[in-house]
């Protein structure tokens, strides 16, 4: 109720439900009536020139590393795992090659082993292009020539099934 001057707020009854209404429609009514007679003010300490030198402190280091962020070991050692985690080539690679001068390979048998590995580990396979995209990149001194059968590398050995493939395929 108001009479003009006075903003009056009552409640039916003592029960807890109406008590806390009764409060926040007070407090409401209250800030309503602050705000229009006089205002909101928050005072700020005096921190900007502070602020500022702290940025421009920052700024310096920045460009005097090459605007780069420096060296973070934590960031380094959790980007170096998420990359070896997320490596399937190099986990293929690992489980599945051996680098040695005698040993060959044809590339369909590899590639048709990567693509068991990948689906036997819940993986998804590169398409063939890319995968030898990859290879090549990791390995450029790894020799690749044609045959009857397709490519051939020279100093990788791809174990398959548990064994080497018999030199009557390449």
């Amino acid at each position: 109720a108001s009479d003009g001057k006075t903003v009056t707020v009552t409640r039916p009854d003592d029960a807890r439900q109406n008590r806390a209404l009764h409060g926040l429609t007070r407090a409401l009514v209250n800030n309503m009536v602050v705000g229009v007679t006089t205002g909101y003010t928050k005072k700020l300490k005096v921190e900007g020139p502070g602020i500022l030198n702290w940025a421009l402190e920052g700024l310096r280091k920045y460009i005097a590393l090459g605007y780069r962020l420096p060296p973070c070991e934590a960031v380094d050692k959790a980007t170096a795992l998420y990359r070896e985690e997320m490596d399937i080539f190099g986990k293929f690679a690992a489980e599945h090659f051996v680098f040695t001068p005698q040993a060959t390979a044809l590339g369909n048998l590899i590639y048709k082993q990567y693509k068991t590995f990948c689906t036997d580990n819940g993986f998804r396979s590169q398409n063939s292009r890319r995968f030898y995209a990859e290879f090549r990149k990791r390995y450029p001194n790894i020799a690749e020539h044609p045959s009857k059968n397709g490519a051939v590398f020279e100093g990788v050995g791809l174990l398959v099934d548990g064994s080497y493939p018999t030199p009557d395929l390449i």
